[in-house]
């Protein structure tokens, strides 16, 4: 009809859903990324475009979205959804970039270019109206120009996800993820959003515990499926809660799609496991990596089906040695063709110390010994015996010296001289 889409389909109702609406868009780029189908990108993206346009009659002056209309869900908790919600901009933010992603990937310079820069002015507008500094996170809304000063994890894992803030700004909010100062989420829904913050912040092992808590505690209570909540609530087999089955298999198995060229990244993320596998299906048949650590050596097997490219980076320290297929690899990635492969990290071999090279070892010099020795034989030419001075006020002195003076009275002389009044 006009751009907009109903929240669901087929769901027997037409009812508007602006956030279901705007992942839609994101879910269109994650089915190209794994099934590299242009076709469909080029089916759908006059939808696209017709539902950002039906989006951007609800921008206000400030370049926020604003009483837009629909049931706004965002997630089952105490949220304040009035006026510019901050939550919703961020889902709009991202929605415009992904839209410029599949521009570019149709050949739309002009259009990619187009939302790319709207994207900018909306994230541009987030961070001045509806952040608030003194606190370090980013408001529920904004109602008739005044920032309701709300704070939810909800919205704040949202602006971290889509990188709306800084990287500074984004520090701050998942230290507040991880104490706890945030309300905390009852669902596994958003609790799956809360755990791609904290892979993209490389704390793969908090969300490790975070995944065998809250999910473990299904499984201990007998689940068989996921929960709509974690305390039972709601549906008892809900899809939405499956969240953390795309991290085992993308973060700690390691397999992600890179865009566009048929090819796949195997990258793992071992937190504190010994091993781990799993298989994504691809256009030409399944990819299938497992690998496992035994006494600080890694194996990482990986079947790569007939056609596909997968590029491997071994999570080690520079130091230790790769090999793959029993081979030697000098570099820090590993390319891999069709078949079964190996790839095998090792600790390195400590340095061996370099040899002595005896003609650098200083000479020994023996100071003392030659400084004596120096000193007594001087001593000797001069044939010192006696000596006669007169001092200052003309009165005259004298001292006999032996032949041959012991080191300890020269030291004395030296560092005393006598001198009589």
């Amino acid at each position: 009809r006009d751009g907009a889409m109903p929240g669901m389909y087929p769901g027997g109702s037409d009812k508007l859903v602006p956030d279901f609406a705007l992942q839609w868009v994101f879910s269109i780029l994650d089915y190209y990324a794994f099934a590299d189908d242009a076709g469909l990108l080029r089916d759908l993206y006059p939808n696209v475009r017709n539902l950002l346009g039906w989006f951007g009659r609800f921008v206000n002056d400030d370049g926020l979205l604003s009483e837009v209309p629909g049931w706004l869900f965002i997630d089952w908790a105490d949220l304040d959804k009035r006026g510019d919600v901050t939550a919703l901009n961020c889902l709009y933010f991202q929605a415009i970039r992904v839209a410029g992603m599949i521009a570019a990937v149709l050949g739309k310079e002009n259009e990619a270019e187009q939302y790319m820069e709207s994207a900018n002015r909306v994230r541009l507008a987030i961070n001045k109206h509806l952040y608030a500094p003194k606190r370090g996170l980013y408001a529920e809304c904004r109602v008739d120009g005044k920032l309701v000063e709300k704070f939810s994890g909800q919205t704040n894992i949202l602006a971290a996800l889509f990188d709306i803030p800084d990287h500074y700004q984004r520090s701050t909010i998942v230290r507040h993820i991880l104490n706890g100062s945030l309300p905390e989420l009852s669902t596994p829904y958003f609790t799956s959003h809360m755990l791609e913050v904290l892979y993209a912040g490389d704390f793969h092992e908090d969300a490790l515990s975070v995944i065998r808590r809250k999910w473990g505690d299904m499984i201990r209570a007998g689940a068989t499926t996921f929960w709509e909540f974690f305390n039972q609530d709601g549906s008892l087999c809900h899809g939405w809660s499956a969240g953390p089955v795309r991290g085992l298999i993308a973060e700690y198995v390691g397999i992600k799609p890179v865009l566009g060229s048929h090819r796949f990244s195997i990258t793992p993320h071992t937190g504190d496991l010994k091993w781990a596998r799993g298989s994504v299906n691809t256009r030409t048949g399944p990819l299938k990596v497992e690998w496992r650590i035994v006494r600080n050596v890694m194996t990482i097997v990986v079947d790569v089906p007939q056609g596909l490219k997968v590029d491997v980076y071994p999570p080690c320290p520079p130091d230790y040695n790769i090999s793959v297929d029993g081979k030697s690899h000098p570099v820090r990635f590993v390319t891999l063709g069709s078949g079964a492969h190996q790839v095998k990290v090792t600790p390195g071999r400590p340095a061996k110390p370099a040899p002595e090279d005896a003609s650098l070892k200083p000479m020994p010099i023996q100071h003392v010994e030659i400084l004596g020795d120096l000193m007594t034989r001087g001593r000797r030419r001069m044939g010192l015996t006696s000596t006669r001075r007169t001092d200052r006020v003309g009165r005259s002195s004298s001292r006999v010296k032996s032949d041959t003076p012991s080191d300890t009275d020269m030291a004395a002389e030296q560092v005393a001289p006598d001198v009589e009044i």
